[in-house]
């Protein structure tokens, strides 16, 4: 089981966007008390199988950071 923040870095996206694909569905997740949530393993490598259709690889471009 992963953070959301671990999900963050392993896809190289913000964490906003990691939240906003388990709102969608696209994502499972746990919930496991107020405010944890766990993603699954096997749902990040399905979600990435999931990324080589060219519509979703471009949701997955790399961001870009403030510095």
């Amino acid at each position: 089981m992963l953070t959301v923040f671990d999900v963050a870095e392993q896809l190289n996206v913000s964490v906003s966007t990691v939240r906003r694909l388990i709102r969608e569905g696209r994502l499972e997740s746990v919930k496991l008390g107020y405010r944890t949530v766990r993603v699954p393993n096997n749902s990040v490598s399905s979600l990435l199988e999931d990324a080589s259709t060219p519509a979703v690889r471009d949701e997955f471009a790399p961001i870009r950071r403030r510095r």
